[in-house]
């Protein structure tokens, strides 16, 4: 069975009724489903995640608070549809008793059905709790939260019936997710506080021991100290041979001011002598008038005669000064000599106390070493509960002080279309739709007629081959030659009537005369072909006549 393009159109035009019946029958469905469907309205608001937020006070050598990860902005764009965030605009704008999102509309059938099926056990009323909950399923639904491609904005739509509620519940859930990451940093701030608190109360309590054992273990040892300058034992110690080098530098000058005085006693005058002298003023007084009567009694044994009153008196003077120096010197050397006694016994005392002060703190080395251990401790102490004590009030203070690392840069404004349904569009499809089905209703149930009207033909032509093929085995059987010869043709030929082999000759028309008037005569044809039971038959009889063209006009 062959198809032609040119019966396809025949057969279209034949059935454009249909065609078009069925594409206004699709458009006026779907506009009659556009106008019942409640429109949604979509409002969308934009929030900026801050890349790289660093606060006020941190520290710049330490990571930003920002999220320049993607996966930290998906992470955030996956929170924002969170029950944390959708379930405070529940809560404020009622939507439990909403119609749309909540308990307060009409559930529909499939609604009614489902909560039959699934609710048919549970009994009783459902509870706020449990109404809060499906309302903030539904408005989650109604929530498509987007990364708008690789940037740091995350769209918040919120789909709903009224444009301007769905701006209100959009610009809800931006201003929900802020105050959420908010109240998420005062959170975390508060149980950082707390933490620190308590290891700060722990390291109080710590620090308070470690001082204790300090003290006590002083106490117990004589250990004991005054402020920054240590411990007594070695301040004593430290003292003693300050004055014992003092002691010792006092006994050198006043063994050398001694020696100086029995060195001038003896009448050795050196320059030594003479500077260790001039430190008596008693001394240097009568050495300066020594000199100067001296000097006078040079001049006048010069000038005068060795009797002379006046040298005689200059004489005399002289002798006088050098008696007092003497007995000044005598004196002084006394003096000096008592000095020197008791520097060295100073010196004496100094060192034996600095053998007793050191024979102390060489029994206490072994405990000072331990002291230094629980000093040491304490100290450390000391510095940590201090620089976290600092830290606590640092934070206190500081974490008021906090740049928020989102923002809202595209308040969400009520649409003033529809996002579904899209009336001119479905109609439009629809339209192409009703128009395919049409088409495949005409052709398709017309190549169905022909395919089973042709196996019909193939079924009916077998029975008549079956019919026909015992008068050949016949002839076979008795030598002749094989195959199908004239007497065979005739003998099909009476099975056929005048319609078949109009249509056996017709065929030849066809084949001759194909391009002239091809649709009519396919047409034509296909009229007889109707009221014909066999094709194969007038073959049959084309062949055994030889090929005769019969009326195709007579009966």
């Amino acid at each position: 069975m062959q198809f032609d393009i040119w019966r396809i159109v025949l057969i279209l035009r034949s059935r454009l009724w249909l065609v078009a019946l069925c594409a206004i029958v699709f458009a006026g469905l779907t506009a009659a489903f556009t106008m019942s469907v409640s429109p949604v309205y979509r409002s969308t608001a934009r929030v900026l995640i801050e890349p790289a937020m660093r606060q006020p006070f941190d520290n710049s050598k330490t990571q930003s608070r920002g999220g320049d990860d993607p996966a930290a902005i998906d992470s955030r764009a996956a929170m924002i549809a969170s029950d944390a965030v959708l379930r405070p605009v529940v809560q404020r704008f009622k939507l439990v008793d909403d119609p749309e999102f909540g308990a307060g509309g009409k559930p529909g059938l499939l609604s009614r059905v489902m909560s039959i099926v699934r609710g048919s056990s549970h009994g009783g009323a459902a509870t706020p709790e449990d109404l809060e909950n499906k309302a903030v399923n539904a408005f989650s639904k109604a929530v498509k939260v987007n990364r708008e491609g690789l940037t740091y904005i995350i769209s918040i739509s919120v789909d709903s019936e009224n444009p301007d509620k769905a701006a209100s519940l959009a610009q809800a859930v931006a201003e929900s997710f802020l105050t959420d990451a908010k109240r998420h940093r005062d959170l975390v701030s508060a149980g950082v506080t707390d933490e620190i608190e308590k290891r700060v109360a722990g390291l109080r309590e710590r620090l308070t021991k470690a001082e204790m054992a300090v003290q006590q273990f002083k106490a117990e040892n004589r250990l004991q100290s005054a402020g920054q300058q240590g411990l007594l034992v070695n301040q004593e110690l430290a003292e003693i041979n300050t004055q014992l080098t003092a002691a010792r530098a006092a006994l050198a000058e006043k063994k050398a001011y001694y020696d100086a005085l029995q060195a001038f006693s003896r009448g050795v005058n050196t320059e030594t002598t003479l500077n260790v002298v001039t430190q008596s003023p008693r001394l240097a007084q009568l050495q300066e008038q020594y000199l100067q009567a001296s000097r006078e009694e040079a001049r006048l044994a010069a000038e005068l005669l060795p009797r002379h009153p006046r040298l005689v008196r200059s004489r005399s003077e002289v002798a006088r000064l050098r008696g007092l120096l003497n007995q000044e010197g005598t004196n002084a050397l006394e003096g000096a000599k008592v000095d020197l006694q008791a520097a060295r016994e100073r010196v004496a005392n100094l060192e034996s106390a600095v053998n007793s002060s050191r024979s102390q703190t060489d029994l206490g080395d072994a405990a000072s070493v331990r002291l230094r251990e629980l000093e040491t401790e304490a100290q450390t102490t000391r510095t940590l509960y201090e620089n976290i004590l600092g830290r606590a009030k640092e934070i206190a203070e500081l974490d008021q002080v906090v740049v928020p690392d989102a923002r809202i840069i595209s308040p969400a404004v009520a649409a003033d279309s529809p996002i579904w349904p899209k009336k001119k569009l479905l109609v439009a499809l629809a339209l192409v739709l009703g128009t395919g089905v049409g088409l495949f209703l005409a052709v398709g149930g017309e190549i169905a007629r022909m395919l089973i009207e042709h196996l019909r033909r193939q079924h009916e032509d077998a029975a008549r081959s079956d019919a026909v093929r015992p008068a050949e085995d016949d002839r076979s059987d008795e030598g002749g030659e094989p195959g199908i010869d004239d007497a065979y043709y005739a003998a099909a030929a009476r099975h056929l009537g005048p319609r078949e082999r109009a249509l056996s000759d017709f065929d030849d028309v066809l084949e001759a005369h194909a391009a002239l008037a091809r649709d009519e005569l396919l047409a034509f044809r296909d009229s007889i072909r109707q009221q014909s039971e066999t094709r194969r038959g007038s073959s049959l009889l084309r062949r055994g006549n030889g090929g005769s063209l019969l009326d195709i006009g007579s009966d």
